[in-house]
């Protein structure tokens, strides 16, 4: 079926209409053969292939946007000029929007063993690149698809084939509606990776400022983590994903501080160590889930926690101290249900609400652990000695503390 793209789709343009801001004018190279290589005359003669549409795009001086006009379902066959990648090196000071007709129209595909995709490296160092954007696209079989070292560039309906590795020290990127087959690895500030699936694959996060929200990280098996915020990571919002039917859903690395997991579904995963110092977890729900949390000032408030058979929902590790537990609901637990480790000092829990748990105590306070406070909180129906210790501290409390 020929279809044009040059109407656009009004969601993603509203998305890349900020690219274009304050420019002058717009240059349009419309893609209509599936050749990759450059054709006779270029986008200015009958035929106009990609590379001849990247190329003038590149050179231009001013904002571009590349259209197709082909039929689809299309595939556009790359080959590496220089045995790396198909497109490579920023020349140009403009803003450029690649415009695909969707992924599930036009794939990017070589046969030649291409490293990358494009290799989108500035080559003037007094060139600033910056806005490149990609939409409605799909890349198979690239070692990586991407490696970018510009900034602000956006990413809308992309199925990525391989691998994505985005390095990106100016930062200011986005990522909206995509599909990732294998892991990403990301150096940079100031990215937003929203609406997006993670099947079996890793997403790292390396730098402060991100925002991760609306995705679904799935599956993952193995080693493999699906969010990882490395300790690189901080003032990260973590919101509104879905966590499903993971080995390893989540970890955060020893010294990333200030991140916030907001507003976030987790379904029967297992063990998640999060090392942390002044980060919120708060009004996420965590069903068969277990949290291993170690350093200092977290605040854990208005979270559900339950389902959990063989680890308590929460376990502050040694060292850990100053946190806040408050809020929180906790019910159908079959094992303790938070654990403060050895030692783990100056922690307050208070406010919570326990029902139905069933385990030899809600509260396990290990040895050595002590200037904890604990007050205001609720037990309901608990089927066993409802004490906040373990019976070798000698603690005992009130149901109704």
């Amino acid at each position: 079926m020929k279809k044009s793209i040059l109407v656009g789709v009004v969601a993603i343009l509203a998305i890349f209409s900020l690219v274009f801001v304050g420019q002058a004018s717009t240059n349009e190279y419309i893609v209509d053969v599936t050749t990759f290589e450059s054709t006779a005359g270029g986008c200015d003669a009958a035929g106009c292939s990609f590379e001849d549409a990247w190329s003038a795009a590149n050179n231009d001086g001013t904002d571009s946007v590349i259209n197709f006009d082909l039929d689809y379902p299309a595939i556009i066959t790359t080959t590496a000029g220089d045995g790396t990648a198909a497109f490579y090196n920023i020349t140009d000071d403009g803003a450029l929007l690649i415009q695909g007709p969707g992924s599930e129209n036009l794939t990017f595909a070589t046969v030649s063993g291409d490293a990358w995709a494009f290799l989108m490296a500035v080559e003037d160092s007094e060139v600033n690149p910056a806005n490149v954007a990609f939409s409605g696209l799909t890349f198979d079989g690239y070692t990586f698809d991407f490696v970018i070292a510009n900034k602000n560039n956006t990413f809308e309906d992309i199925v990525f084939g391989d691998n994505l590795f985005f390095v990106d020290d100016e930062g200011g990127s986005l990522i909206n509606n995509c599909e990732f087959s294998k892991s990403s690895t990301w150096t940079t500030d100031d990215v937003t990776v929203s609406n997006s699936t993670f099947d079996n694959v890793n997403l790292q996060v390396n730098g402060s400022n991100w925002v991760v929200e609306g995705n679904d990280f799935l599956n993952c098996e193995g080693e493999t983590i699906g969010l990882y915020l490395t300790p690189l990571a901080s003032n990260t919002l973590v919101s509104e994903n879905t966590f499903t039917d993971n080995v390893n859903a989540m970890l955060m690395g020893d010294g990333g501080t200030d991140n916030v997991i907001s507003n976030n579904t987790f379904t029967n995963n297992g063990n998640h160590v999060w090392y942390n110092d002044d980060t919120t977890i708060s009004d996420n729900t965590f069903t068969i889930t277990h949290l291993w949390l170690k350093g200092d000032g977290w605040l854990v408030e208005g979270n559900e926690f339950s389902g959990n058979t063989e680890y308590a929902p929460i376990s502050f590790q040694e060292d850990s101290s100053n946190n806040t537990v408050t809020e929180n609901n906790f019910f159908d637990n079959e094992y303790r249900v938070i654990t403060l480790g050895n030692p783990s000092t100056n922690n307050t829990i208070s406010d919570n609400t326990f029902i139905n748990n069933q385990g030899d105590s809600v509260i396990n306070v290990v040895a050595a652990s002590d200037n904890n406070v604990f007050f205001g909180n609720t037990f309901e129906e608990s089927g066993y000695d409802t004490s906040y210790a373990a019976y070798e501290m000698g603690y005992t409390y009130d149901k109704t503390n």
